[in-house]
């Protein structure tokens, strides 16, 4: 049986302070010369570090999947390795086991990351709408906390 977990078949080549001192060498090279070659540093099973010449350091996953008969090879961001909305390696990890999953269910990681993005879109428009329909309700024409306020 094949497994996807990347620990147990010892391919997992990062360390988290090792992604942070390439972070940091990177960053420093970048400050020093405006501008640095993008890389990439493998952990395994498609995982890699990604750091683009300006020094912005990204979580990818390399894939690849069935389509209409073809093998066609993909790549997704899982976001950011330093600054706001940082994703550590092991949540990376997690990550990549649930795009492996998502594989082996015959399913598009890409397309379900876009399909989980639309949907929170819309729960966020729909509270959007609920708060807006709550607000008019309150302050109706009329109500003594408009102070004569009209739209």
């Amino acid at each position: 049986m094949r497994t996807t977990d990347t620990a147990a078949r010892g391919r997992e080549k990062l360390t988290a302070a090792g992604a942070a001192a390439l972070i940091s060498k990177a960053q420093a090279a970048a400050k020093a010369t405006g501008t640095i070659k993008p890389a990439k540093y493998a952990d395994g099973a498609g995982l890699h570090l990604f750091i683009n010449e300006r020094a912005k350091a990204y979580w990818r996953v390399k894939f690849r999947l069935r389509r209409n008969g073809k093998l066609v090879e993909r790549l997704t961001s899982l976001g950011p390795a330093v600054g706001d909305g940082a994703i550590s390696l092991k949540q990376a990890r997690e990550s990549l086991t649930a795009i492996k999953a998502e594989l082996a269910l015959g399913q598009d990681p890409v397309q379900q990351k876009v399909l989980r993005h639309s949907r929170q879109n819309m729960n966020a428009q729909a509270t959007f709408e609920a708060l807006l329909a709550d607000w008019m309700a309150i302050n109706k024409e009329g109500d003594e906390h408009t102070l004569g306020w009209a739209p």
